[in-house]
């Protein structure tokens, strides 16, 4: 998402909005303000290993479960009571990612459908990629063999085996060969 002389907007009028950074690092910068807000419940913020918030020369650290409050000028604080007692803790189950799919530069897929869109399913096909050889897939239920990732692109061969496979023109319907 990349606006240049606009702003942006993203709404979902009903249910969540995730962002997920899953094999790197997340970055919001913004020139002016930023708020974040929660209308109707709380603002959580967990990590792992540290939360630092900072300005003008002071900050509040939080890491290995200590507290640190520093700054070059006044801390106040202020209060009708104020407590302070021994240690305590709280549990915060952090989320994790999903495992990322195998990815590269290119990647193909094919499917096998009758000439009326119909899937093809369990259909032998044998599938020949240079440099890892000669591999047998069946199809899905939606007539699909498996996606192939690869840095550099490349050709392969994709084999229906047997050789044939025989849908009478103009039928929805066929009988797969039997997985051996």
């Amino acid at each position: 998402l990349f606006a240049q002389n606009a702003g942006a907007k993203l709404f979902a009028a009903k249910g969540k909005i995730e962002l997920q950074a899953q094999s790197d690092a997340m970055e919001l910068t913004a020139q002016q303000g930023m708020k974040i807000t929660s209308l109707a419940q709380l603002v959580e913020m967990s990590a792992q290993k540290e939360i630092l918030l900072t300005s003008g020369g002071a900050y509040i650290r939080i890491i290995r479960g200590n507290i640190e409050v520093h700054a070059p000028g006044t801390i106040d604080i202020k209060g009708a009571k104020k407590t302070l007692s021994g240690p305590a803790s709280m549990d915060y189950a952090n989320k994790e990612l999903p495992i990322a799919v195998p990815a590269g530069l290119y990647d193909e897929q094919n499917r096998l459908m009758t000439t009326h869109g119909v899937p093809l399913e369990d259909v032998a096909i044998e599938v020949d990629i240079p440099d890892e050889g000669k591999k047998v897939f069946f199809t899905d239920q939606d007539g699909n063999i498996p996606r192939f990732f690869s840095d550099k692109p490349g050709n392969g061969k994709v084999t229906l085996v047997p050789d044939e496979l025989i849908v009478p023109p103009g039928s929805d319907e066929y009988s797969p060969s039997k997985k051996s």
